[in-house]
Parts: C-alpha cells; structure tokens; sequence
C-alpha cells in the first residue's frame, strides 16, 4: 500500500488499513498523519516493510507504538521525527535494514540503533554522516554489519 502527498490520505484510511491482516508493506510520505494513525499502524502486526516519511503531526507516543511491528525487516524513514523518534527500532527483533535519507532534517538520535543486533544495513543522508559524533560513531560500531 502506498500513498504519496494525498491530503486525503490520514489517520481514517489508516484505521480501515489496519483491519486487513496480510499487509506486508506500507509505504506513507508526506500525508496528514498523526499519532493515531501510526497506532492504528502498530496494529498491522504482518508488515515486513515501511516506509513513512514527513508526517509532521506526531509525536513520541505514536512512535513508540510501532515497536508492536516484530516482523518489520525493513524500515525507510525521513523528515522531521520527534526526540525518541528511533527507539521503537530497538524492539525489533527482525530489523535488518534501516535507511534516513532525508537530508534537509536534523539527525535523529541514533543510540538506539545500538541494540539492533540483526541490523545488516544502515543508510544515512550523505549531509547527515559528519553531524555524528565520535560518541555515536562509536556505539555503532558494535553493531553486527
């Protein structure tokens, strides 16, 4: 499922979303979704993919929630993420390939990353990499890559 700029796309689609059960991927950019829309997200138990860049309206809270995603692999995230905006990641026990590639926002913390010990790839925006510090370079550095 996939849904690009649409005004019209919000939390309500999200909701009906949320009851098919055999959704793998889902792929959100740039709609008008909140809080409840990425818990109604969270109850989308068979996603193996997401994508879900520029969604201004959320906080932690609804981030939070995604950790109910076990079976996410993949995870493509961009735009402005609030403060804890990664440390859903640290809950997934499949994730193996994360990508950050929105350059014009500021990086995300990314300590929670350190516990992803299945995470094969990560990919940051080219602009990101020297905003990291030696500290974070460092905990990354355990990773299993």
């Amino acid at each position: 499922v996939q849904a690009v700029d649409n005004p019209r796309f919000a939390d309500a689609e999200l909701e009906i979303l949320a009851k098919c059960t055999r959704i793998e991927s889902l792929a959100i950019s740039g709609c008008p979704v909140t809080d409840s829309g990425l818990k109604a997200i969270a109850r989308m138990t068979a996603l193996k993919h997401i994508q879900l860049t520029h969604l201004s309206f959320t906080s932690n809270a609804g981030w939070e929630a995604l950790a109910a995603l076990t079976r996410l692999d993949s995870v493509n995230l961009g735009g402005p993420l609030p403060t804890n905006g990664l440390a859903f990641l640290s809950d997934l026990p499949r994730l193996r390939t994360l990508q950050y590639l929105d350059p014009r926002s500021p990086y995300p913390d990314l300590s929670p990353l350190t516990t992803c010990r299945h995470l094969r790839l990560l990919s940051l925006a080219t602009l990101l990499v020297p905003m990291l510090s030696p500290e974070t370079w460092g905990n990354l550095r355990d990773l299993e890559m």
